[in-house]
Order: C-alpha cells, then structure tokens, then sequence
C-alpha cells in the first residue's frame, strides 16, 4: 500500500496544522515564466516597424508573452543599443484572441489557452541591420512571483 500525504500532521483531528508541499501529491503553483517573444529569439530580417492597430503609428515592438499575470510597474528591461520607448499592456480593446491584459487584479490563474503580453513600444522604427539584445533584468507575477533574469536577440532587415 502506498500512502501520500500534503501536511504536517501531529496531533489529533482538533488541531489542523499549516499545510505543506514537501511529500507526493502535492501541486506547487507553476513558476513565472516567458512563454514566448516577437521577435523570437535568434529570429533575423526582423521588420523595422509594426502597426498594431488601425490608424496608429507604425513602430518597433518587442512582445514578451508570459504565462502568468505580471505587474510591468515592477519591470526592469533593458534594450541594447537603446531604444527609447515604454513598457506597455496592449490596448484592451484589441488585445487579441487568447490573450489578458498584464495587469489582472486579483492575480490569477491564466488559463491555457491564454497567455499576457507585455509590449516594449519604441518611439520610432529599429535600426536596420543591427543586432538587439533585450534583457528582462526582473519582474513579479501580480502575485509576487519573481523571474529570473531573461535575455533574447535579434537582428533587423537591411
């Protein structure tokens, strides 16, 4: 027979005790993480501007996509060489299929088939022919937890 437990347990029915995660059958609330990037890491001849939305201005846009709702006031990023530009959630109104804004209050669990991005907006186009690296230096879940340092690259079109 095998028995698996969640808990400290060390007196009777009348005491409850502190739950813990330390055995078997237990779940432990998946890390933060990044699920994926526009540009892709390693992705070349990357365009020098995109125009997200009718009417708006086109621009260079770094997509970070997570798997968990992140508090982007907590963000450090880095882009080399610099680009002047702004953390941002996409507009809400056009978010996407699939996708929650970055800040969702209380924190949640984003479903599956569902993710949150977080976009660097750039004041201006990229740079032709040059190499980005971008570095998230760190950021909290909206619950607390945080990512450990992440970096990716690209380079753009001629």
């Amino acid at each position: 027979m095998f028995l698996a437990a969640c808990g400290n347990y060390a007196g009777g029915a009348s005491q409850p005790q502190p739950q813990s995660c330390t055995t078997m059958g237990c779940s432990v609330p998946e890390p933060l993480a990044v699920l994926s990037t526009a540009p892709a890491n390693g992705a070349t001849n990357v365009p020098l501007s995109e125009c997200p939305y009718a009417g708006s201005l086109c621009r260079g846009i770094v997509k970070m996509t997570f798997n968990q709702s992140v508090n982007i006031d907590s963000m450090q990023f880095q882009i080399v060489p610099f680009k002047q530009g702004a953390l941002r959630c996409p507009d809400p109104q056009f978010p996407g299929p699939g996708t929650y804004g970055c800040r969702v209050t209380p924190p949640t669990t984003i479903p599956s088939n569902q993710s949150v991005i977080v976009w660097y907006d750039i004041l201006d186009s990229f740079l032709p022919s040059t190499t980005y690296t971008v570095t998230i230096l760190s950021v909290n879940s909206s619950d607390g937890k945080p990512l450990a340092t992440y970096t990716f690259s690209f380079t753009t079109a001629a």
